[in-house]
């Protein structure tokens, strides 16, 4: 060994080291090749079970009472969908479960803003999203490519999905034209608008809380249960319970954040459910979802119109991002709680109470839905024209392209100091609460209304019996005044 010059090269302890390493690389390599072996297991196994899944939904199914569960599916969901509908009216635990919601979190809806519902709230449609854009393509490659026309009917079963229940029955119809009011729209909880209880209609109302739409995207992965069921129980209760858990926990998220009622939700439920029967109906699913019927054409202009609805689900899906913004504006300046004020107010959405306070603050937020980056971008400035005189000046400009647009805001005006209001709705409305009284030494109080649209609503006073120190100026308005003796308990 003494006279090996690559041994004596090296002290001891490097050749020991050496000696680890080696031992630990070839350590290594075998259990690499053990879990390589392992995983190569797995992976035939769950081959093998694909394939046989395959294969089993490209035969008829032979049962005859899943054949038959299709009556039962239809008539026991509408009997309990009458059940639960004829419980909340009679309970009104529609109204009393937002009651409480909003009273938990201190007479706003607070508890919605929680991270995990927001993030259902803002997230949760993406999957259902991607797979029917995946979907959609893979029905339009089917007429190119063999090996994905027998998904043709799976893929056909999701874009209509997607067609027909958050699109056109929720989104395209009820929500657009039955006018139930938000929660957080209601007297009592926030907003102006009386309540209505479930299934009750009105043209005069402009409201879309009528199904609840985000739990109806949740409620998607039940199709899985229609395609599955009668070859995979329990991977056909996989989907069902996913659907359901999911679909339920968003409609409770937007009750948790004013935006629907319990009954919104168990209806977007059942529109789901029913659209999601029929069309497994339909396309024939226990013939085998694989399976490529004797006569399986289907003519051009058809196809394409499911295509361009297709298309069209998927911009919905776009329009529905939602937006939020908080308005929290103050003066910041030493005098101003001393100045006399001039407040302009130009609101475009919503509605804002002008009421009585020691000082000036506007408080309140901005919601809705639109594509995506759209907002209703709000201006406040503050600017000293002349000595122990403040002018306040709020407006707004719309970014984007909104499908619903809401805010709710609350000016606070110190009146014993404020000698001008101008107020500017668009598609508003301003709920002015007139002070019982103002200093006897006090200028008059000028309120000027502008615009061609939108609503004021002047509290605690009538048209023949306004303050004397209101001087109220409508030259420059055309949109509609009225006049109320006490505001709407909304308390």
């Amino acid at each position: 060994m003494d006279n090996c010059p690559i041994v004596t090269r090296f002290p001891f302890e490097h050749r020991i080291l050496a000696i680890s390493l080696f031992g630990t690389t070839v350590a290594s390599i075998k259990a690499g090749s053990q879990i390589a072996i392992l995983w190569g297991k797995k992976y035939e196994r769950a081959k093998n079970a694909l394939g046989a899944l395959v294969n089993d939904l490209s035969r008829p199914l032979h049962d005859a009472s899943l054949r038959l569960s299709s009556w039962q599916m239809l008539w026991l969901p509408l009997a309990l969908l009458a059940a639960a509908t004829l419980v909340i009216r009679l309970t009104g635990i529609d109204y009393s479960l937002q009651l409480a919601i909003y009273t938990a979190g201190g007479g706003n809806w607070s508890i919605g803003e929680h991270p995990f519902w927001r993030g259902l709230y803002e997230y949760a449609t993406a999957p259902a999203g991607a797979m029917t854009f995946l979907s959609l393509v893979g029905f339009i490659l089917s007429w190119r490519s063999e090996a994905l026309k027998p998904w043709r009917r799976i893929f056909l079963l999701i874009v209509l999905y997607m067609i027909f229940a958050p699109g056109l029955i929720s989104n395209g119809i009820l929500k657009e034209y039955w006018g139930r009011p938000r929660p957080r729209d209601v007297i009592g909880l926030g907003g102006f608008a009386p309540f209505e209880p479930v299934l009750t209609y009105s043209h005069l109302t402009t409201g879309k809380s009528f199904p609840c739409g985000h739990a109806t995207v949740g409620y998607f992965w039940i199709v899985g249960y229609f395609v599955f069921r009668g070859y995979r129980r329990r991977l056909a209760h996989l989907f069902l319970g996913l659907g359901l858990v999911l679909g339920t926990l968003m409609g409770l998220g937007r009750a948790a954040q004013g935006g629907h009622f319990l009954s919104d939700t168990i209806y977007a439920a059942a529109i789901c459910w029913f659209v999601a029967l029929g069309l497994s109906a339909a396309l024939r699913l226990n013939h085998g979802p694989l399976r490529m019927p004797a006569r399986s054409s289907i003519p051009r202009s058809v196809r394409w119109g499911i295509v361009g609805a297709g298309i069209a689900v998927m911009i919905g899906l776009a329009l529905a991002t939602p937006f939020r913004s908080v308005r929290n504006h103050h003066i910041d300046l030493p005098e101003a709680a001393t100045s006399s004020l001039h407040v302009t107010l130009h609101l475009l959405h919503g509605n804002a109470t002008v009421q009585a306070a020691d000082e000036f603050s506007l408080t309140g937020e901005a919601w809705g839905h639109g594509v995506p980056t759209s907002s209703l971008v709000d201006y406040f400035y503050v600017r000293k024209p002349a000595e122990n005189l403040i002018s306040i000046h709020y407006t707004e400009r719309v970014s984007g392209r909104f499908t619903e647009v809401q805010q709710q805001l609350t000016a606070a005006i110190p009146w014993d100091r404020t000698n001008l209001v101008e107020l500017k709705p668009e598609d508003a409305v301003f709920y002015v609460q007139l002070p019982d009284q103002r200093p006897a030494d006090a200028a008059p109080l000028i309120m000027r209304l502008t615009g061609s649209r939108g609503k004021v609503v002047i509290q605690n006073a009538s048209a023949d019996t306004l303050p004397a120190w209101l001087k109220l100026e409508t030259a420059g308005f055309s949109g509609k005044l009225s006049f109320e003796e006490s505001p709407p308990g909304n308390d």
